[in-house]
């Protein structure tokens, strides 16, 4: 017994890792959970050192009546002892595409950056993106800066982790990541460098995002990873924008650059780690298998419509290819209804490329005087919703991609009446389909409606992954006017930055197409009816 006892003694002296994990130094965390980063094809900028962005730049201060140089060329330990948000590091070139030849000619490599921090009792490792240029949809602006944290037990074990997209988030259990053994996989937008957790995501956002897996790939071995908290990371104290923010108007605050970490929008998540996750859009299986639904929506669509009609094919072949049924139809007075089908198909197809719902907002005055009512979000069956900034530099951009299912519907509808008709057997029978599918027409009205009304219900929500920013209370009463009456509607209101201005929305044409379609729908199956031949058509073999 007592040589069993020493045994074990010696056991636990020798061999503590057996038993409890292993305590890793800063250093240690940051290398065994390194990211690895997917990037799109066509994406020009890529995560670089900050030392990049402050060699090209001039140190600027905004100020009236215009922004003033401050220094010419300012280096790290000049911005280190900034902390004023009024000043800002301007680029010396101009526009993406010009600071893309001077990054591609500069070569400034690739860095990541890390920072270790306790906060709720937890361990939080963040990895810090830095890019030159952000290209996104709705906006572009010098000077991006994204990141991603895993947040580790009092053991050191992952539990979960959290990704940066834009001004909001999302977080998602360890377990659920596409990981290379300790590796998270993240999956970077397409010009935003939004963070996604799989490459089919990013097609519900609002940036309507493009996130694929096949470009550039970065590994720990590609990338320098450094330790921002380090001594000789005193850019982290600057406490200006990283990027031109000369535009201040309202409509152009997006185009500003970047803060640091620690600074304006980006504070909270370096303070409060925790906090910030828990504020961030929590996702899990069902949600994720929702995106890939809509990003391999029209495979999924093709598959189903071609399976139905292989099936169709299939009985056809059986019963021998036959359209008596339907040169008998044609040279009856009920042909008619069949005509009347035919216009409701094509008013249908025709209501795709129409306005299905438009906001339109009427300035009287100031900066942003309209000149009359011009539109600011526009919905149709193609391109989904559109917002425009009143930029004139931006025209529109995708707010949702809510023109995928609109367009399916459409078209499913548009496919079954078409297989109804060269698979006819009976026009009693035919009726009662066309006017059972009268439904397809109105299924974008209603979902456009339902989406209205509920609306001022979903803008409170935002603002807890907005970093608890607030909607002004303006907004909110314009949401609930529009949600009260969603068909139809105006309202008056003076607002900052805007003045005195009137908006008015409701259906557009397209949605009065869909109703005619189905009306004709139901037309020409009520004519169908009035068939009284008590044989069918053509006999379908059991």
């Amino acid at each position: 017994m007592k040589r069993l006892l020493l045994l074990l003694a010696l056991f636990l002296l020798f061999v503590p890792s057996a038993i409890s994990p292993e305590i890793m130094d800063e250093a240690d965390l940051a290398r065994e959970f390194s990211p690895i980063l997917y990037f799109s094809p066509q994406e020009n900028f890529f995560p670089v050192s900050t030392n990049y962005f402050i060699q090209s730049s001039e140190l600027i201060q905004l100020s009236l009546p215009e922004p003033k140089l401050m220094d010419p060329n300012p280096t790290i330990e000049i911005i280190s002892n900034i902390t004023d948000p009024s000043y800002y590091l301007d680029h010396r070139l101009n526009g993406s595409q010009m600071i893309s030849a001077d990054y591609k000619a500069q070569k400034p490599g690739h860095t990541v950056y890390y920072s270790i921090k306790k906060d709720s009792g937890k361990t939080v490792i963040q990895y810090w993106f830095f890019y030159a240029y952000n290209k996104g949809k709705s906006n572009e602006h010098e000077g991006d800066l994204e990141f991603i944290q895993i947040i580790l037990n009092s053991d050191q074990q992952p539990v979960f982790s959290a990704y940066s997209q834009h001004l909001l988030g999302e977080s998602l259990e360890w377990n659920g990541l596409d990981k290379e053994g300790t590796h998270p996989k993240v999956y970077v937008a397409e010009g935003s460098h939004a963070n996604y957790f799989k490459p089919y995501q990013g097609n519900l956002g609002l940036e309507s995002d493009v996130v694929r897996d096949d470009g550039l790939v970065l590994r720990q071995s590609g990338y320098d990873l450094v330790n921002i908290d380090a001594a000789d990371q005193k850019w982290i104290n600057f406490g200006g924008r990283w990027g031109d923010s000369s535009k201040t108007s309202f409509t152009e605050r997006g185009e500003q650059g970047a803060p640091g970490p620690g600074h304006m929008e980006r504070a909270e998540p370096w303070n409060s780690p925790i906090s910030w996750s828990n504020k961030a859009l929590s996702i899990n299986g069902l949600w994720l298998f929702g995106n890939w639904i809509i990003e391999n929506f029209y495979y999924i669509f093709a598959l189903i419509i071609l399976s139905a009609v292989l099936s169709r094919a299939y009985r056809l072949k059986k019963r021998g290819i036959d359209i008596t049924p339907l040169k008998k139809l044609l040279k009856r007075k009920h042909a008619f209804g069949l005509v009347v089908v035919v216009i409701g198909i094509v008013i249908a197809l025709v209501a795709l490329l129409s306005p299905l719902y438009v906001v339109s907002l009427s300035v009287e005055s100031g900066e942003y005087a309209t000149g009359g009512v011009v539109d600011i979000i526009r919905v149709d069956g193609i391109g989904g919703a559109k917002i425009n900034t009143l930029q004139s530099s931006k025209g529109e951009f995708p707010l949702f991609g809510l023109g995928t299912p609109i367009t399916l519907l459409v078209i499913t509808g548009v496919i079954l009446a078409i297989v109804d008709i060269i698979f006819l057997t009976h026009p009693r029978k035919l009726a009662k389909k066309y006017m059972i599918g009268s439904i397809y027409p109105l299924l974008p009205l209603i979902l456009i409606v339902l989406f209205i009304y509920f609306l001022s219900g979903v803008i409170p929500s935002f603002s807890n992954f907005a970093s608890g920013q607030q909607f002004s209370p303006e907004l909110s009463n314009i949401v609930g006017k529009i949600s009260e009456s969603p068909l139809m509607g105006q309202h008056s209101f003076e607002a900052p930055y805007l003045g005195k201005a009137s908006l008015f929305w409701g259906v557009g044409v397209g949605t009065y197409l869909f109703i005619l379609a189905a009306i004709l729908k139901i037309a020409g199956g009520l004519i169908f009816l009035t068939y009284k031949e008590k044989t069918k058509l053509f006999k379908v073999p059991r």
